[in-house]
């Protein structure tokens, strides 16, 4: 099966494993094997020897964590910074390790300055994104830029990190598409929403839809989001964005076949591959396939992914 074989099979079932595990820091390796011991017969040496080396295999992961989260706050990606932080925080023991995950908590940014900022959730890493479906990426503006604050100066900021195909077809948007959008972005969903509902018909493409469906999703209207998501991918099957915030939305909803249905869609029709089979091998990592998760790991690095999280699931 290849590498996830050692990691999901039954190689690891030994305190001889969990040492080098640990000793080699294959810490994700490591809590695996530990976590089977604890339902072995142990004698009591071995009982403490295991939760010694849990333990260490724990720091060791929120280090790792911790490192990836300080890096990703001085790119200025708070969101996906905060997701690591937050599993640092439940797999870390030392108290000296939690002070310091503590403190780069408290440097994230809790409430975004809506006039001074913008909120890009979808460009910068667009497999990070997963999509606009579930949260939003703070770009903080300097007080120089802030007196450009501008309408026009907001989105132009907003589109810099955006494909330029993409930017273009947002640019030639109407006023009142735009004024959504900046709302949207801003995290205004109850001011963008009347907006969004009066643009014209002849202008309600699949970037409308996508737009729309991902409100609906970060206000937990699961179902209108699926409608509106369906809608942008039945104009525009490629759209990424829409691909994206799709598979999130059906896994919220616990429709795991769903999910794995449209994925496979998605790879049938070519699309986005490297991303489809890293989200269906998280897919079949929740529902303890892990056979068939490290088939989507290999294909998915075949294809190409480097997103962070992926490759942490896949180690």
């Amino acid at each position: 099966m290849g590498f996830l074989t050692k990691i999901f099979g039954g190689g690891g079932g030994s305190i001889d494993s969990l040492r080098k595990a640990v000793a080699q820091k294959r810490f994700a390796d490591a809590k695996l094997f530990a976590e089977q011991l604890t339902e072995q017969s142990l004698s009591e040496a071995e009982v403490v020897e295991v939760e010694q080396l849990r333990i260490a295999a724990g720091d060791g992961l929120a280090r790792l964590n911790l490192d990836e989260a300080l890096g990703l706050q001085r790119c200025g990606n708070f969101e996906l910074a905060a997701e690591h932080l937050q599993l640092a925080q439940e797999q870390v023991c030392n108290v000296e390790l939690r002070d310091a995950i503590e403190q780069a908590i408290a440097a994230e940014p809790l409430v975004p300055e809506i006039d001074a900022s913008v909120i890009n959730p979808s460009a910068s890493d667009p497999l990070a994104s997963c999509s606009t479906s579930v949260s939003q990426t703070t770009t903080s503006l300097s007080d120089e830029d802030a007196m450009f604050g501008d309408d026009e100066s907001q989105l132009e900021l907003i589109l810099t990190s955006y494909p330029v195909d993409l930017a273009e077809r947002y640019a030639s948007k109407s006023e009142i598409f735009k004024e959504a959008f900046l709302l949207s972005h801003a995290g205004q969903d109850e001011q963008a929403l009347p907006l969004w509902q009066q643009v014209e018909i002849a202008e309600q493409d699949d970037l409308y839809w996508f737009e729309l469906g991902s409100l609906f999703a970060r206000n937990g209207k699961l179902q209108d989001a699926l409608s509106a998501l369906e809608t942008a991918l039945g104009k525009k099957p490629d759209l990424l964005l829409a691909i994206e915030a799709l598979v999130p939305v059906l896994v919220a909803t616990g429709d795991y076949q769903a999910a794995e249905k449209r994925l496979q869609q998605f790879i049938g029709q070519g699309v986005e591959l490297q991303f489809c089979h890293g989200q269906l091998a998280s897919l079949y990592v929740q529902q303890q396939d892990f056979q068939t998760a490290a088939e989507s790991v290999r294909q998915a690095l075949a294809a190409g992914n480097t997103d962070t999280r992926f490759l942490m699931l896949a180690a």
